[in-house]
């Protein structure tokens, strides 16, 4: 039989996956992974220039100054229907068998043509990406941003699962060493699409889940929400 260990996300637990018993003598599991968001400011100083130039200018259209964020840990808003957030988060308690973690997402996006419908458009994608990390600590963060415009639907929802951990995919990454560019701490092995073949091909052996829903619609309503990592914007800001 076996034991199941347990992950964090911010404060609250998780299921991780499962540890072997554990034999009389043998060392103790290794902590669980935590993830955690990263103050949006200390996360730009990584940046050579203190600004994340991919998110700066969008962030500006959607009202929101990062060197002065309303919220230290989660910048978004919802204006003339496109919705924009902002956040970073990192991974602690990274002493493991391999010097860099792989993140497999599920993204799910429902679309509404009016308030009556009840047959909301679908599409779904997957991701698989590799982290590089050093003495128990990502190398940077992990950047989560979006721009969604509503277009010519009443309602939207996209949510994204994901799961973050020690794990191996073959042929590609194995091994305990960094198997991609050493000059990079970032690489994208699948990019978003509909087959998930090599998302269901990551092999975890210590990896933690989380969730991020995003939805809004014509008639203003809006929300951000992650439950593990306690926000539930605009309602439920994330406290630091």
């Amino acid at each position: 039989m076996a034991r199941e260990a347990q992950g964090y996300v911010g404060k609250r637990i998780l299921p991780l996956v499962a540890w072997p018993v554990l034999f009389l003598g043998a060392a103790p599991p290794a902590e669980p992974l935590q993830v955690r968001l990263l103050p949006i400011r200390e996360a730009l100083k990584k940046y050579p220039d203190g600004t994340d130039p991919r998110v700066w200018a969008v962030a500006k259209k959607a009202g929101i100054d990062l060197s002065r964020p309303p919220n230290p840990l989660l910048a978004c808003s919802y204006r003339n229907n496109r919705l924009f957030y902002v956040f970073y988060n990192d991974v602690r308690n990274l002493a493991g068998p391999q010097d860099y973690l792989i993140q497999r997402i599920r993204k799910e996006e429902r679309s509404w043509n009016s308030a009556r419908d009840r047959k909301p458009q679908t599409k779904e994608n997957f991701l698989v990406e590799a982290f590089r990390q050093r003495d128990g600590a990502l190398v940077g963060s992990d950047r989560h941003h979006a721009s969604f415009g509503l277009g010519s639907h009443h309602k939207r929802e996209v949510r994204k699962e994901f799961e973050i951990g020690f794990g191996q995919l073959d042929k590609v990454a194995q091994g305990k060493d960094w198997p991609f560019d050493k000059k990079k701490r970032y690489h994208k092995i699948q990019e978003y699409g509909p087959r998930r073949d090599t998302f269901d091909q990551v092999k975890f052996s210590r990896s933690v889940k989380w969730t991020l829903v995003v939805t809004f619609d014509r008639d203003g309503r809006w929300a951000v929400r992650c439950a593990e990592l306690g926000f539930d914007a605009p309602r439920k800001m994330p406290r630091p």
